[in-house]
């Protein structure tokens, strides 16, 4: 008898203070591995990416998480401090690792097979899949020989071939594991670039001082950076899908005064800068105003922040930021400000020392105007690629390929269910926007707004055959206005 073949992707499974699987999600996830554990007939069920994050798991706010490697690659995790991660985690979602082996062990025909994303390339360290198996399988007999790690780009099920299975962030260019190469394309004049994402090329190098890591691609990177210190204070600001939409409704959002503090205006001018300093587009570009004449930047940002501030308050701001080493002070706080250059340095001192912030900070604001109105900002031209497109048409690309009928994915978080095509979107809350059209501030995205983040949890299902079905399906649903 062929198995059916279940897949789902992007769980996010953390731990501590960023971590996105709540206890109403573990539970989800429990319920689904029971629901199947009860199945009639074997089941092999695929967890295709970003299963664990690594990125946003406890410890996450220590020095010595980033290096580079001796080509001059970027890089993160020692395998030692995935581990402590991973160790973590265990702890934290306990019941979900017992699940998974209550899951095999319910029949000796059943299967996991689990694929690495970009959150959990973690998974290449062979201490990591040891530590994956204990939690999962314990001591009962036989579990580990159906317990397999696929560290390729992408699957296609023995029982199923014609379907491809993979998690989808070699697509996206913020997301991706490419290293350069020596070789120079004749054509576009730059080098070569390979990947670094397989069992015999994994995405491990060694440091100057000969320590192993993990490549670090630019969103993990970024995350490690900048969003995972505003995610301390807006628990949900990573739960706006994809990243450029992220950007365009709550990051412009921050540089209009009015509609959200300086804490993230800060934050997201970091961002863009970083952005600008990759070489994807510069940060004057990525925004724009509606409005003929109306200016933005840190020097019209601080500029608005200070006018509301008291001499008292002035001063005693330049106090605090004279006892934390700022000496670049220029004149009175708002000549300093006035000049862009030194205004952009004031925020890049700012972002590394945000308890400042509080001094400057406005009232919040509960609704940003409707995107489009003038006089409001919006996305310019010559933002980020829209992964989501980009995805959908490497999916479809594939399709007709080497025997390929169908393509499954997952790393956007957007579920898609066309035909030869299917992403199983994720197992975590979104934002969803109001009917009305209107953009709510950064107010809804701290700790007490989770009624407006519900969740779809969605998989794949493949029943085998000479013509297989490919099917999504909902496991459950929860709507912002529901109270259950």
């Amino acid at each position: 008898m062929k198995k059916r073949i279940l897949i789902i992707s992007d769980l996010h499974v953390g731990a501590g203070q960023l971590d996105d699987c709540d206890s109403e999600l573990e539970e989800c996830i429990v319920s689904f591995l029971e629901k199947y554990s009860k199945a009639l007939d074997p089941i092999e069920l695929v967890i295709n990416g970003d299963f664990l994050d690594f990125v946003q798991a406890e410890p996450w706010e220590v020095g010595g998480l980033e290096s580079i490697s001796i080509e001059g690659f970027p890089l993160c995790f020692a395998e030692a401090q995935s581990i402590k991660k991973f160790d973590a985690i265990a702890i934290a979602h306990a019941p979900i690792f017992r699940a998974l082996g209550h899951f095999l062990n319910a029949c000796e025909e059943n299967s996991l097979v689990v694929m690495p994303g970009n959150h959990d390339a973690d998974m290449f360290w062979p201490g990591i899949r040891a530590r994956f198996e204990d939690a999962v399988c314990g001591q009962i007999a036989g579990l580990r020989e159906r317990l397999r790690f696929h560290l390729e780009l992408f699957y296609r099920p023995p029982s199923c071939p014609q379907v491809r299975i993979e998690h989808g962030h070699q697509y996206d260019p913020v997301n991706s594991f490419f290293v350069e190469t020596d070789q120079i394309d004749p054509v576009a004049g730059y080098k070569v670039k390979k990947p670094v994402w397989s069992a015999n090329n994994p995405p491990i190098f060694k440091n100057d001082a000969g320590e192993e890591r993990l490549y670090e691609c630019i969103g993990t990177r970024f995350l490690i950076r900048f969003m995972n210190k505003l995610d301390e204070k807006y628990p949900f600001v990573d739960n706006v899908k994809p990243f450029s939409r992220f950007i365009r409704i709550f990051g412009v959002s921050a540089f209009k005064p009015g509609f959200g503090p300086l804490r993230a205006a800060v934050s997201v001018w970091q961002m863009l800068s970083y952005v600008a300093r990759e070489g994807i587009t510069s940060p004057s570009s990525l925004l724009s105003l509606e409005k003929a004449g109306a200016n933005f930047g840190p020097s019209a940002l601080l500029q608005h922040f200070i006018e509301d501030m008291t001499d008292d308050e002035k001063k005693a701001f330049v106090r605090s930021l004279k006892e934390r080493g700022y000496t670049e002070l220029y004149g009175t706080l708002g000549m300093h400000v006035k000049d862009p250059d030194r205004a952009g340095s004031l925020m890049d001192f700012l972002s590394l020392h945000m308890n400042l912030i509080d001094q400057l900070e406005a009232p919040d604001y509960s609704l940003l105007s409707i995107d489009g109105v003038p006089g409001t900002l919006s996305m310019g031209k010559a933002f980020f690629v829209d992964e989501t497109i980009e995805l959908k048409k490497a999916a479809l690309s594939l399709v007709g390929k080497n025997g390929v009928s169908h393509v499954i994915m997952g790393h956007t978080h957007e579920p898609i269910d066309k035909p030869g095509y299917v992403n199983t979107g994720c197992w975590t809350r979104y934002f969803r926007f109001g009917d009305d059209g209107d953009i709510h501030s950064w107010k809804v995205l701290d700790k007490d707004s989770y009624k407006l983040f519900p969740y779809t949890l969605r998989f794949a299902e493949i029943v085998p055959g000479n013509n297989p079905l490919v099917q999504s399906d909902t496991f459950k649903e929860k709507n912002h206005d529901t109270t259950d």
